[in-house]
């Protein structure tokens, strides 16, 4: 993967996927899967929406989007066509992803690392990019010409979540669905591109303090 491709797909996991503009690597999973019966976590999401209904899908979306980047850390999971990336976080500007091919990426600010057979060497970073894909006012800018639709309660690995398609204004950016756990994070997100296309990200460990991006040797 180069570090063009790299970089967006960093920006699509920070900015929840359908957030940004940057495209989805191709994937051969089904898009929002279809749950046959309700589990135990799904009837307990539901009934919790039941008791505290939110009448403004935008704003959960948007108050997700917010939990996430004031978030000390977080960790993603990216399952792709060809193989799975781990991203992790850690305020304010260090990134580290791991790519199924063994080559590790890892950002420190304006600087980025490769490390690849043993070997790390140093790639320039265009000035102000992660800073633009993290801008709030330009992805609730950008979420105006979105419809948001709530699909009612659902469940990711056992969690109660709350479940929402997004649906955006321009057509090159595919639609999304997205998971919001019931402390209010994103548990997960499908963009899919087409039938034969669709990526997922898996979100965890937000504020851990275990998760330490430092430069490699």
């Amino acid at each position: 993967m180069s570090a063009r491709a790299s970089t967006a797909v960093i920006a699509l996991s920070t900015l929840l996927l359908g957030a940004c503009d940057a495209k989805p690597p191709a994937a051969g999973t089904a898009a929002d899967p279809v749950v046959a019966s309700a589990t135990f976590a799904e009837r307990v999401a539901g009934a919790a929406a039941a008791a505290n209904p939110l009448s403004d899908p935008r704003a959960d979306v948007m108050a997700a989007i917010e939990r996430m980047q004031a978030a000390a850390s977080y960790a993603v999971d990216i399952e792709t066509a060809a193989g799975n990336l781990m991203l992790e976080h850690v305020a304010p500007d260090r990134f580290r992803m791991t790519m199924p091919n063994g080559i590790t990426q890892t950002i420190l600010g304006d600087r980025m690392y490769m490390q690849m057979q043993g070997q790390s060497t140093q790639v320039p970073l265009q000035a102000g990019m992660l800073e633009k894909f993290r801008d709030r006012g330009r992805i609730a800018a950008g979420q105006q010409g979105t419809t948001i639709e709530p699909l009612g309660a659902d469940s990711v690995a056992g969690k109660p979540a709350r479940k929402y398609r997004m649906v955006h204004e321009d057509p090159d950016n595919p639609p999304a669905i997205l998971w919001i756990g019931s402390d209010g994070y994103p548990l997960q997100m499908q963009v899919v591109a087409d039938a034969q296309a669709t990526t997922t990200a898996r979100y965890s460990r937000f504020n851990d303090a275990s998760i330490r991006i430092e430069a490699p040797e």
